[in-house]
C-alpha cells in the first residue's frame, strides 16, 4: 500500500490491486486504509474501496445516484451475511458541513450505523442519535472491535 511510483506520481492501491493517481485525496484514502488495517484491527477482507453506491445496495432499491463511496467496512452477520458498519468519505480539504452532508446523503442508501469524514487534519465519526433525531459527530476514529461492541449494545 505504501509503495509509490514517483516518476508517474502514482500510488499502488492494494485493495483495488491497481496503480492510481497520487492525488491529495488518494493519499488521505491510502493513509486511512493503512491505519484501519494495521492499527485499528479492521479486517482487510471486509473493506470495499471506491465502489459505486449501486454496487453496494440491493437491486430492489430505488435508483441510487451514480456516486462512488470512498470506503465502506462491513461486519459479518450470521443470518443476513455482510452488513455495512462504517461509511467513510476522504477529503483533502479541511472538514466542512458539505462533506458531512455528503456522507449522510450516501448513507441514506448504504444504511451503515457509523459515518466518518477523514481529512489530512484528522477524523470525525458520527452515528444516528435517536433522542435528537439527527447525526452526532465527534473527533476520532475507533477500532473495529469498538464499533462492533457499540452496535451490539445499541441492539440490546
Amino acid at each position: 500500500m505504501g509503495s509509490s511510483n514517483l516518476s508517474s506520481r502514482q500510488i499502488f492501491d492494494s485493495f483495488r490491486g491497481i496503480w492510481v493517481k497520487a492525488t491529495p485525496e488518494e493519499i488521505v484514502r491510502q493513509s486511512v486504509l493503512r491505519k484501519m488495517v494495521h492499527d485499528l484491527g479492521y479486517p482487510r477482507e471486509l473493506i470495499a474501496v471506491e465502489k459505486e453506491i449501486g454496487e453496494l445496495v440491493p437491486l430492489s432499491t430505488t435508483s441510487a445516484p451514480q456516486r462512488r463511496i470512498d470506503i465502506v467496512c462491513f461486519k459479518k452477520n450470521l443470518s443476513s451475511g455482510l452488513q455495512p458498519l462504517i461509511l467513510i468519505e476522504c477529503k483533502d480539504e479541511p472538514f466542512t458541513q458539505k462533506a458531512i452532508d455528503q456522507v449522510i446523503g450516501y448513507n441514506a442508501f448504504i444504511k451503515a450505523p457509523f459515518l466518518s469524514v477523514v481529512s489530512r487534519e484528522g477524523e470525525v465519526i458520527g452515528h444516528w442519535d435517536e433522542l435528537q433525531q439527527s447525526y452526532r459527530f465527534r473527533r476520532g476514529f475507533p477500532g473495529y472491535q469498538e464499533l462492533l461492541e457499540c452496535v451490539t449494545l445499541a441492539k440490546s
